[in-house]
């Protein structure tokens, strides 16, 4: 009898359990989605300002600097 019982219990709370993560997931994604479509945005009209600043020309994408190599001789 107390094997049942706390088979029993350990189902509802098992269940409570999982019905309340559900009930936090849903927002959280809901709001996840909402904010990485903003954040998206936002990098999207900072990155073509960006290249606007830079006035880049169709070849411009060198990257200027010292070489050195660093394999093993």
């Amino acid at each position: 009898m107390k094997q049942a019982l706390l088979t029993i219990s350990a189902l509802f709370i098992g269940f409570v359990a999982m019905m309340f993560s559900l009930l936090m997931a849903i927002p959280m994604a809901i709001a996840a989605f909402i904010t990485g479509n903003r954040i998206k945005k936002q990098l999207d009209k900072e990155f073509a300002r960006q290249r606007e600043a830079q006035g880049q020309t169709a070849n411009g994408n060198t990257i200027e600097g010292e070489y050195e190599e660093v394999s093993s001789k």
